[in-house]
């Protein structure tokens, strides 16, 4: 191989490269080739124009793969880029769909949440009217007292249903409805947060 066949090799294997690039690398091996006495030494020492070019290319962040047809360059840092733009483009993809979906379906959010309000303010004040219930035949028993015995009996024992009900009903009830709501709003947003994410 003379240096004429060894630079046109070198030179279209780093077609890859910008000009200026390929200019600088190709300008070092003439140099090279300059410096040198006999052009064979020079190529011998060098090794083959692949080997050089495959060096020159992983120097400028680009790498050769062999295939049948010849060879094939990539830029590394740019596949990385491409597959970082892909992610991205993904992840705004599910960020618009969430938004269209989160539109289309706002009169069922309101009427979810208007549901559970209504259920929550419910069992407050079904606690509130046992409480005062539970109260108010407190003192009505203690006035009744000194006119009828049954009667006050009969008040002590409809306020103390009404504690009772109150301890072992309506609060467990607001308790475990509390927890189911803290429930399902983690699972929607371990939900929302794996389709964002695209997991």
């Amino acid at each position: 191989m003379t240096r004429k066949e060894f630079l046109d090799a070198l030179s279209f294997k780093l077609s890859a490269l910008s000009v200026d690039e390929k200019n600088s690398a190709l300008r070092y091996y003439e140099e090279y080739f300059e410096e040198c006495e006999n052009d064979e030494e020079a190529i011998a020492s060098l090794g083959s124009p692949e080997a050089c070019a495959e060096q020159i290319l992983a120097e400028n962040g680009k790498s050769m793969a062999k295939t049948t047809g010849g060879f094939v360059y990539s830029a590394n840092q740019g596949s990385e880029s491409d597959a970082r733009n892909e992610r991205n483009k993904k992840s705004s993809e599910r960020v618009i769909i969430m938004i269209l979906i989160a539109i289309l379906t706002f009169p069922l959010w309101i009427a979810a949440i208007s549901v559970v309000f209504a259920l929550v303010v419910s069992c407050v004040a079904i606690n509130f009217a046992l409480v005062v219930s539970a109260i108010a035949c407190f003192i009505g028993g203690i006035i009744k007292l000194f006119s009828s015995l049954a009667g006050a009996g009969v008040l002590f024992g409809i306020s103390f249903v009404s504690i009772g009900l109150t301890g072992l009903i309506t609060i467990p009830l607001a308790i475990g409805f509390g927890k189911l709501i803290f429930k399902l709003a983690r699972k929607a947003k371990q939900g929302l947060s794996s389709f964002l994410l695209g997991n």
